[in-house]
Parts: structure tokens; C-alpha cells; sequence
């Protein structure tokens, strides 16, 4: 609407059209940490009688994914793109931005980091409260040593993970682990469970599991 003009100078309002849409051929991919390459088209549509073409350019948010393909163009087309190895030990997250569109990429960490709980004291679910106190081991198996990272403890979950469930997530931090090395943080908390069936999840910070343990019946 603009300030002056039309009855009574009151302004005038106008309607803007986009001149084209754009949707993607497939959302979100998952590369090896060894690194890979792959295609995905753009959709392009005509909206305003007055576009005679769609013109769109593809741009990557992070250097570790490179576009090998033309990086502009007009109507449909496919963005070719390669991703690098992964040095790092944990999860990256990059994307190909294009028109109004996001493609995301998620890569794996060199370092494969494996958990498990190993309780050191007596674990009690009692009528209303459970205790919990365990050591969480964190076992680097991978190839590259890690830097420091964070997970995240779900406790007061039923049999499979909903972040919206039970009580608020707490964050343990793990230092960087060399290859072939394990460390054990340690865990201590108290929630409301009173069934057997009530698990404890752990997750990374994107709240992708990474295992889960069973807490014990009254």
C-alpha cells in the first residue's frame, strides 16, 4: 500500500505476484563420512502472466559441499553436487541453497563413538520416583580421534523416543576421546517412574537416538 494516491490521496494498494514458484525433486540426504556426490532436480512454475522464464541460482552454505554442476539456470533443472570426506568426529550439517529452496546434508563423523551403560550404583523404582546413577561409556571405534561433544540423557520415555514425552533432557558432556579410547561420565538423576517399561534415551544434540536402557520394575 503506498502512502499517497488513489481516492482522496489515501494511497494505493497493490497485489504482488511472484513471478514463479520453485519446489525440489527430494528433501534432506545422509552422506557417508567417506564423503559422496549425487543429483536432485528443481521444479520451476510460471505464476504471473508477465514471467517469460524462471531463473534460479544454487549455492552451497559450506565449503565441504561443492555444486559440479551448472550453479544457475532457468525452468526445470538438476544441481549436481559432491560432498568431502568428513575428518571430524562427529555430525556436520551443510546445505545448497537454490531460488527460495533449501537442501539440506547431514554427514557422518569419521569417528564412530559407541555407548553403553554401565551401572555403578543401585538403580531404584520405587511406588512414584526412580533413581538412577550409572556411568555413560563413551568408546571412540573409529579411525580419527574426536573432539569434545555433548549428548543429551531423555529420561522417563516409553519403549521407543518422543522428545515430547516425560521430563526435560540433560546435557553430558564428553571430551575428546583418542582412537581405541573409552570414558565413562558419570549419571545421576531422579524422575517419575513406577513400571517397568520406562527407558532412558540418549540421543545426540540434533536428537537422533544413540542407544536407550531400561530402567527396572518396582
Amino acid at each position: 500500500t503506498t502512502s499517497l494516491g488513489g481516492t482522496n490521496n489515501a494511497g494505493t494498494i497493490f497485489r504482488l505476484i511472484p513471478p514463479c514458484t520453485y519446489l525440489l525433486s527430494t528433501g534432506p540426504v545422509t552422506v557417508a563420512s567417506s564423503g559422496g556426490s549425487g543429483t536432485f532436480g528443481i521444479n520451476s512454475t510460471v505464476v504471473s502472466p508477465d514471467a517469460t522464464n524462471c531463473a534460479w541460482t544454487a549455492t552451497n552454505t559450506v565449503a565441504w559441499i561443492a555444486i559440479t554442476s551448472a550453479s544457475s539456470g532457468e525452468g526445470d533443472g538438476t544441481i549436481s553436487y559432491s560432498v568431502a570426506a568428513n575428518p571430524d568426529g562427529m555430525t556436520r550439517v551443510g546445505a545448497i541453497t537454490i531460488a527460495d529452496q533449501t537442501f539440506a546434508v547431514d554427514q557422518m563423523g569419521a569417528t564412530v563413538v559407541a555407548f553403553s551403560f554401565n551401572k555403578k550404583a543401585m538403580t531404584t523404582n520405587v511406588t512414584t520416583t526412580c533413581t538412577i546413577a550409572f556411568d555413560l561409556v563413551a568408546s571412540n571405534t573409529g579411525v580419527t580421534n574426536s573432539s569434545a561433544f555433548s549428548v543429551l540423557l531423555w529420561p522417563q520415555q516409553g519403549s521407543s523416543f518422543n522428545p515430547g514425552t516425560g521430563s526435560s533432557s540433560q546435557t553430558e558432556k564428553v571430551n575428546g576421546l583418542l582412537e581405541n579410547k573409552s570414558e565413562a561420565v558419570k549419571v545421576k538423576d531422579v524422575f517419575i517412574g513406577d513400571q517397568a517399561g520406562t527407558f532412558i534415551f540418549l540421543t545426540d544434540t540434533n536428537q537422533n537416538v544413540l542407544g536407550s536402557v531400561e530402567v527396572p520394575a518396582p
